[in-house]
């Protein structure tokens, strides 16, 4: 007797794996899509309202442990503020973006100047945003790194709370 098998599960299987995997790959894409345009808003507002002499926008976008600690009146008091002007900054266009899994990226820009007779000049930068409270900031003045204590005492501080209303000892 002779049995016969015939059939392609096993091309089946690896079709649906692939396209699984293309659909995976597809939601990512679009994701970071998604990441790049907003980080492209964020920087078109920040520019924009600075350049009009709001620096509300740069205290708004530092890292919050920082908004914790200083108020917006001594903020604009520091030096780095104080003197920072964007008068002639026209644009800034993201033209690449490298994204770590630390909610960071770098943002490869080209930022357009308008100079006082009227030309345009171009320079190219790159800028580490942070993706903090489910939005993409650049902070001026404020350290990731204290960003980072800030977060993980926060957390423990968390933690020890809901244990806490839960009666646990801990």
């Amino acid at each position: 007797m002779i049995l016969l098998i015939w059939g392609c599960s096993s091309d089946d299987a690896q079709t649906e794996a692939v396209d699984q995997d293309n659909q995976v790959s597809q939601a990512q894409a679009n994701e970071r899509q998604n990441d790049i345009d907003e980080i492209q808003e964020m920087l078109t507002e920040a520019i924009t309202r600075w350049r009009h002499g709001d620096v509300s926008v740069l205290y708004d976008l530092e890292f919050e442990y920082f908004r914790y600690e200083t108020s917006f009146d001594e903020y604009v008091e520091l030096n780095q503020v104080k003197y920072a002007n964007a008068d002639t900054v026209i644009s800034i266009t993201v033209k690449d973006v490298v994204f770590f899994e630390q909610d960071s990226a770098d943002a490869a820009v080209q930022i357009m100047f308008i100079g006082p007779s009227w030309d345009t000049t171009y320079q190219h930068d790159s800028y580490r945003v942070y993706y903090e409270n489910d939005r993409w900031i650049r902070p001026y003045v404020s350290h990731p790194t204290l960003a980072a204590r800030f977060k993980e005492n926060r957390l423990r501080a968390d933690s020890a709370a809901a244990a806490e209303a839960e009666g646990e000892d801990w």
